[in-house]
């Protein structure tokens, strides 16, 4: 999980995909391009602040960690801070397009093996809904107007949830399908020890906007969240 971003690969042994599983596919990616498609007229303005949400994405779309689920794969990277960051920041259109420019990067940069372009789309889907799933609980949960410090780690965690179910959820479905499990149970043996991952990325991005505000953190401090992220994801391969 985007995302963090979560991206399905193939591995040896797999099954071959049923015809539900196609047209689940099928309608997951094409709900996402009507998430992209919403989100590019309320696109934030070409700025800084979006030359550097950019390029922080990419930068940790290039660390990714490769999760084994059966016969299948997984990849995982951090790019949930960055997209809690850009909801909080400059709201969920802006972040939907960041997101999928990461999830870009994941699928098609530093691969061990290149993906058909349908399963690069499927993910691209996957991200745009989770996204816009997190920005819509963001708001109704008041981040968007928040003027405190607890409204906003509130609204912030449960957007995080929305993102991590969205984004998890939908992958585990298509991973169950290739190695035979039930879609719950591949979800809860397969991601869902990564959800602390995501709940910290929510906190850390509350926390670390809050000091900001109050000048009492510099940017460098925004690495160290990522750094911790990163190494819970990293727990959670080794142990699958």
């Amino acid at each position: 999980m985007a995302s963090g971003t979560m991206s399905p690969t193939t591995a040896a042994g797999r099954r071959p995909l049923s015809t539900a599983a196609r047209i689940y596919i099928t309608g997951v990616t094409a709900a996402g391009g009507a998430a992209i498609a919403l989100s590019l007229p309320g696109a934030y303005p070409w700025t800084p602040t979006a030359t550097v949400a950019l390029t922080a994405m990419v930068v940790v779309s290039l660390f990714k960690l490769r999760l084994r689920v059966g016969h299948a794969r997984a990849t995982m990277t951090m790019a949930q801070f960055v997209d809690f960051w850009m909801i909080a920041a400059v709201g969920t259109s802006f972040a939907t397009t960041i997101a999928v420019a990461g999830v870009l990067v994941q699928c098609l940069i530093n691969v061990r093996q290149p993906q058909p372009w349908y399963r690069t789309a499927f993910s691209v889907g996957v991200i745009a809904l989770a996204v816009r799933a997190a920005g819509h609980t963001w708001s109704v949960l008041g981040g968007a107007v928040a003027h405190d410090g607890v409204t906003e780690l509130v609204a912030i965690t449960g957007a995080a949830v929305a993102y991590f179910v969205v984004n998890s959820g939908l992958i585990a479905w298509v991973i169950a399908e290739t190695t035979g499990e039930r879609p719950l149970e591949c979800w809860r043996r397969r991601f869902l020890g990564a959800a602390p991952a995501s709940l910290f990325a929510a906190v850390a991005v509350a926390i670390v906007r809050q000091s900001l505000m109050r000048e009492d953190v510099s940017m460098a401090a925004l690495a160290v969240p990522i750094v911790i992220c990163y190494a819970i994801y990293a727990r959670v391969t080794a142990v699958q």
